[in-house]
């Protein structure tokens, strides 16, 4: 279909001109192609060969302009609808929403649609996969549905855009004593994600490849650690100015080991571990979480998606996010540190803890950590195989992390979750040291 034959409206501030052009080109090959139409806009594809596809207007709205962040992934993103252009009663009800990402860097679209396309077959639809790819005036176009609504309300001069709540805001609701739209708590919420996302790793187990296998933590977390590995790189450099060079770090009013030092051991002479392995989204964390209009989680962004991976990633990334990343900046050390050494199912955390730590660590043993273990990613929960097919991967996450100690909503509960981690990994492995 000829793209100059539908219209783009609500972008002309927002889009450069080959950016709209890539955009509606885009459009117009998913309106030609039916089997993509009948996933993206099921109302027009049920209309058959009676569907006009010139009576179209593409709504083209940036994701920052909703409220969203776009990520650091360094692609531009949009929510994009189609809907009729006679905008008449009983017209044709919109097509569902769509987050578009434009990216001149073709490898890095490209990856995350090979990503996507590696997943098992008939996946559920509240996953977010991409399903078109495409390359016009220079620009790659990542196109994926999504349940999660974007509303049009109508008032007397424009359209107003709503993106329904996402996880990180119910959080902030949670942190600020109010109750959560629908009143669903966040420890429920988490408890739905990892569910959903548990009926993708269990694919794993019907294939004689996957399930649990020996695995390495140089393969495994490589890509977590962020180049901090890579000798002379910004982030290594980062890290060996936050922490030094001698076996320990005074931190807290206290001496920790040395995290840059304890990776370096856990990489080098104890890389090996049994863990379960499979498909992943690799980037469970709050902001790629959203809820759509029957309040139901709905996971988007495949970027670092795969189809191999040490599945207790998806588990870990929440755990981190809930008691570091979006953790409140006005609790006091002492807590946060009490927080921080709450690692493993028999650790309890003080009578008099905060309540936006207690609600966090309680969301982390009885939903994360419980899930974690009924669903099989993790073996044990206690000594030896916890410690391995958990802790460890935490602390290698939560190490990578520190590149973005800027980001982090309270960068010393970061730092604490790091420090508690590597204490207890060196205590309960005394070989490691």
């Amino acid at each position: 279909m000829d793209s100059a034959r539908i219209v783009v409206k609500y972008a002309v501030h927002f889009l450069e001109p080959d950016q709209e052009c890539a955009v509606m080109v885009s459009m117009a090959m998913l309106l030609s192609a039916s089997d993509k139409l009948n996933i993206v806009w099921p109302a027009a594809s049920a209309q058959g060969d009676g569907f006009d596809p010139t009576d179209v207007e593409v709504v083209v709205v940036p994701l920052q302009r909703l409220g969203a962040p776009s990520g650091m992934s360094g692609a531009e993103v949009f929510v994009v609808y189609m809907r009729s252009a006679r905008q008449e009663a009983g017209s044709l009800p919109p097509s569902h929403a769509l987050i578009v990402k434009l990216q001149r860097r073709a490898h890095k679209l490209a990856a995350e649609k090979e990503a996507a396309d590696a997943w098992p077959a008939g996946i559920n639809e509240k996953f977010a996969r991409p399903i078109h790819l495409y390359s016009v005036r220079g620009y790659n176009v990542l196109v994926a549905p999504f349940r999660a609504s974007v509303t049009s309300i109508p008032d007397e001069h424009r359209l107003k855009f709503q993106l329904v709540m996402d996880l990180y805001r119910r959080i902030l609701y949670r942190d600020a004593g109010a109750t959560t739209p629908s009143g669903r708590s966040v420890e429920q919420c988490v408890e739905e994600v990892l569910e959903l996302v548990s009926t993708v790793h269990c694919q794993a187990w019907t294939d004689p490849v996957n399930g649990r296998r020996q695995l390495r933590y140089s393969e495994e977390y490589d890509w977590y650690l962020r180049d901090t590995g890579k000798p002379r790189s910004k982030a290594q450099e980062a890290l060996h100015k936050l922490f030094g060079s001698e076996a320990e770090v005074q931190a807290f009013g206290a001496a920790w080991p040395n995290p840059v030092k304890l990776v370096e051991r856990i990489v080098t002479r104890h890389d090996v571990f049994e863990g379960a392995y499979g498909p992943v989204h690799g980037d469970l964390h709050p902001k790629n979480i959203v809820f759509d209009d029957a309040n139901e989680a709905n996971i988007i962004d495949f970027g670092w998606a795969t189809n191999g991976r040490h599945i207790v990633v998806d588990y870990l990334l929440l755990d981190i996010n809930l008691r570091a990343m979006t953790m409140a900046s006005q609790i006091p050390e002492n807590q946060l540190l009490g927080a921080a050494k709450c690692l493993a199912p028999t650790d309890r955390p003080e009578a008099d803890t905060d309540e936006r730590l207690q609600w966090r660590l309680q969301a982390v043993r009885d939903v994360i950590w419980r899930v974690a273990q009924d669903r099989h990613a993790v073996s044990s929960a206690t000594g030896n195989g916890w410690l391995q097919e958990y802790l460890i991967p935490y602390f290698l996450v939560a190490y990578g992390l520190l590149v973005y100690l800027d980001n982090a909503q309270n960068q010393r509960a970061l730092l604490a979750c790091v420090l508690a981690a590597a204490e207890r990994i060196q205590r309960e492995l005394p070989e490691i040291r």
